[in-house]
Formats: structure tokens, C-alpha cells, sequence
């Protein structure tokens, strides 16, 4: 029996192609490395929406619940309020366009006063101080240069905004977090420290809390709380970075660019853990992003932070010279008494 053609390499059967492997699961999460991926772009790349995505509808509306919020004052009194948040948060906005930080939003927040946001990744520490001080420093030179002018002690509304703008972006320098002062010296002194961003929370936390029981004041009361609240999960992030960091310190500028290694190792970081329950994928993806951009942020050089330091000090003194010109020195244009303001 003879043996049959040999087959030639045409008439061999193709290989069939090995199926592809499934998408890589970070530990602790029932989310895939490519979900959580996709969801990081979006944060980053998709505009609010709402009210908020368009600016200006936003600034409007929320003017208008702020004006609301405190209307039972007085009318000068309020549009100085309004007038002086304005200046502050513009510095912030404007600040904020210069670096390009995207998504850069203003907005009046009803009863407690103004705010400005905007995202960057990585944003050197030096960006971010020159940020925090365009709120309060330009508000205190101009309160400065009215409350040295003879106006602010012969005008009621010329008094009425040099003092606020005087003592409010005083306040804001204060080294309480949230306020600017606050949030300062944590981007100078406490970038992945989390021991001593905890103690800075918690003193923080005292200091708001004092400060609104002298003034009788709900709304620091409030924010206070808020603070607490939120101090744990501030100090579990910073170590989250301290790790990752020391982990891989040339890991890529954007979490979505890690491998899935990198990936999954910074998710099971960056969970919370005084919770035990599944976190939405938009709040486990926030949590991946800061962390992953206190983890790869350079902390401030000792230079950057003299520098800043003194241009705190610099701030406080103008501050005092503003209180000094408008309270020790002739009274007010009525009765001699400082107009009330609210904290922002």
C-alpha cells in the first residue's frame, strides 16, 4: 500500500490563536485595571455637568444664594462682603489660568463664603503656594491702601470695605486648614507626612472650633466638623503616597499610564481603611488620583519654602498695619464701631 501525498504546508491546519487574557483585577476592588482606567480619563478629560459646566450660569446663581443667604444685613455691608470674596477668589481663578489648571471654576458658596477649583496633576509645590496667596494678598494690599487713605474714616462704605477686606483675608491667612493659610503650610512643610498632617488637621480642627464658640459662629462650627470628619481619610492618603512612592519612585506622571502592576498596588494603597464595603468606581477613582498625585509631587525645596514663609510674614504684617489704621487710629465714620463681617 503506498503511502498517501505528503500534505504540503498549505493543506497544514492554521494554529488557532491563543484567546486573550482577561483584564487584570486590582486587588481589593471588584473593579478591572481597565475600568478603573477609563474612569480616571474621564475625570480628567470630561467637563462638569449641570449648573457647572457652565461658568458663568455658575457664578450667577450661586451669587445670588450667597446674597440671599446673608441678606439680613446691611446693604453696604453685604456688597462689601460680595466685593471683597470676589477679589479674593478672581486671585485664585486667575492664578489657576496662568498655571494651567483645567476645569477653573468661581462660585459664591451660600452662608460661608466664595471658592475657586481647578485640576492639575503634579503641580509643583511652588504653583500651588503662588495660588493660595493671590486669594488673601491682594485683598489685604488694597484694604491697606484704603484704610491708610483718609476716605475710609470720612465714607461709611469706604470703612465698610477696607475692614472687610482687611479682616477677612486676615483670617484666611490663618494656619488652619481649610483656610488658605492652613493649606499652605501643608503644601510647603507636609506633603507625605502622615503623622503630622493628621496632628495639623486635628489642631486645626480645635482652632475652628474655639473661634466659633467666641463667635457664636454656626457656620465655622460647621466647617469644623467637616474637618474632623474628614482628617483620617487625609492622613491614611498621605501614607498611601509615602508608600507608593517609596514603592516606585519613577512611576509614569498620570495614574491611568501605570502598569497594571503599578495600577492595582496603588488601588489597594489608596483604599480607605476604616471602610470594608465596595466604593463606587468614581469615588475609588478620585481616591487612586490623589494619591497618586501626592505620591509623585515633588516636596517643596527648603528655598521655595523660606521664600514663601516670608511672604506669609509679609502678608500678616500688612494685615496688622490695615487693623492698625482702621481700629487704633480714628474710629469709625459712625459709631466708632468696626462693621461685622463673616467669615469666607
Amino acid at each position: 500500500m503506498s503511502p498517501g501525498p505528503t500534505p504540503t504546508p498549505s493543506d497544514e491546519p492554521e494554529p488557532v490563536p491563543a484567546a486573550p487574557a482577561p483584564p487584570t483585577p486590582s486587588p481589593d476592588s471588584i473593579y478591572t485595571a481597565d475600568e478603573i482606567r477609563a474612569e480616571l480619563v474621564r475625570l480628567r478629560t470630561t467637563p462638569a455637568g449641570g449648573v457647572a459646566a457652565n461658568p458663568a450660569l455658575l457664578f450667577v446663581a450661586s451669587l445670588a444664594l450667597f446674597v440671599m443667604s446673608v441678606g439680613r444685613d446691611a446693604t453696604t455691608s453685604v456688597a462689601a462682603l460680595v466685593a471683597v470674596i470676589f477679589l479674593h477668589e478672581t486671585g485664585h481663578y486667575l492664578g489657576m489660568r496662568a498655571f494651567g489648571y483645567r476645569n477653573v471654576r468661581m462660585f459664591f458658596i451660600p452662608f460661608f463664603g466664595g471658592g475657586a477649583s481647578g485640576m492639575k496633576e503634579t503641580a509643583p509645590a511652588w504653583q500651588e503656594a503662588v495660588v493660595l496667596l493671590l486669594g488673601p494678598v491682594p485683598g489685604l494690599v488694597v484694604g491697606l491702601v484704603l484704610a491708610a487713605s483718609g476716605a475710609a474714616h470720612q465714607e461709611p462704605w469706604v470703612y465698610d470695605l477696607a475692614f472687610t477686606l482687611v479682616v477677612l483675608n486676615a483670617f484666611n491667612l490663618l494656619p488652619l486648614f481649610p483656610l488658605d493659610g492652613g493649606r499652605l503650610f501643608e503644601v510647603l512643610l507636609l506633603a507625605r507626612r502622615p503623622a503630622a498632617t493628621a496632628v495639623f488637621r486635628l489642631l486645626a480642627v480645635a482652632g475652628l472650633g474655639l473661634i466659633a464658640w467666641d463667635a457664636g459662629s454656626w457656620v465655622l462650627g460647621v466647617l469644623a466638623g467637616l474637618m474632623l470628619l474628614g482628617t483620617p481619610l487625609a492622613s491614611s492618603q498621605a501614607g498611601a503616597a509615602v508608600g507608593f512612592r517609596a514603592a516606585y519612585p519613577d512611576a509614569a506622571d498620570t495614574p491611568e499610564g501605570l502598569r497594571d502592576d503599578q495600577l492595582a498596588d496603588l488601588v489597594r494603597r489608596a483604599q480607605y481603611q476604616g471602610q470594608t464595603k465596595p466604593r463606587p468606581l468614581a469615588q475609588l477613582a478620585m481616591w487612586v488620583r490623589d494619591v497618586h498625585a501626592q505620591a509623585t509631587t515633588d516636596r517643596a525645596a527648603g528655598s521655595t519654602v523660606a521664600f514663601f514663609v516670608g511672604i506669609y510674614l509679609i502678608a500678616w504684617v500688612t494685615a496688622l498695619a490695615g487693623v492698625v489704621n482702621l481700629v487704633v487710629l480714628p474710629a469709625g465714620p459712625d459709631e466708632g464701631e468696626p462693621p461685622a463681617v463673616r467669615a469666607e
